[in-house]
């Protein structure tokens, strides 16, 4: 989840202090939540894996009004921080519902990499155990033992990996504000259905004595 604090007014230090309170609120949040708070290190069995904030920046520009222009600042910063807990994530986001200047940017999600290596081995026996009932059933039906059938080729086709709502790959991404959310709205985040679609073709011979 990527996290964006910003704040504007007519001098640098208010905004600068109000974005230091909200992000302070979240570092508060974080070493609740989070076993590691130690940013440069991941935990990757950890609820919160990883975390990190981004870089205070300052833009000013020229408010136009009626009769004159106003110098205003903005002040901005952020949190990356990586998940592996979808009721966690969830939980928090009603929690920095409440910060003031608080804007989620982006949510994306991944396959871990041990997770996607399990699906793809069972897709891959998957397949070659389906393509061989197949050739043993033909093979049965010209009345030729299935001992007798063995593969001499095989190739793999296509591989591909959805989620529940339909997105393609491995990733997704939206964003939402939720500093302008009303009383009693929250956002939910649950595991979403994975489905693997793998294809292969596979040549067999039979050896007939």
């Amino acid at each position: 989840i990527s996290l964006k604090i910003s704040d504007c007014a007519s001098s640098q230090a208010q905004a600068s202090a109000s974005v230091n309170k909200t992000a302070s609120q979240v570092r508060s949040i974080l070493s609740e939540k989070a076993s590691k708070v130690d940013a440069s290190v991941e935990n990757p069995h950890a609820g919160i894996a990883h975390w990190k904030a981004k870089t205070l920046s300052t833009t000013s520009f020229d408010s136009r009004g009626s009769s004159s222009s106003k110098r205003n600042y903005r002040v901005t910063t952020g949190f990356e921080i990586k998940f592996r807990d979808f009721a966690l994530l969830g939980s928090w986001t009603e929690k920095l519902g409440t910060i003031p200047n608080l804007a989620i940017d982006s949510v994306s999600w991944a396959l871990t990499d041990i997770t996607r290596q399990r699906l793809e081995t069972e897709g891959r026996k998957l397949c070659a155990e389906d393509a061989l009932n197949k050739a043993t059933d033909y093979a049965k039906a010209f009345g030729i033992d299935r001992r007798a059938v063995r593969v001499i080729e095989l190739t793999d086709t296509n591989t591909s990996i959805e989620s529940g709502t339909g997105h393609i790959g491995v990733s997704t991404s939206s964003g939402c504000s939720i500093s302008k959310w009303e009383g009693g709205s929250t956002s939910t985040f649950e595991n979403e259905e994975i489905r693997m679609r793998r294809s292969v073709t596979v040549k067999f011979v039979a050896d007939l004595d």
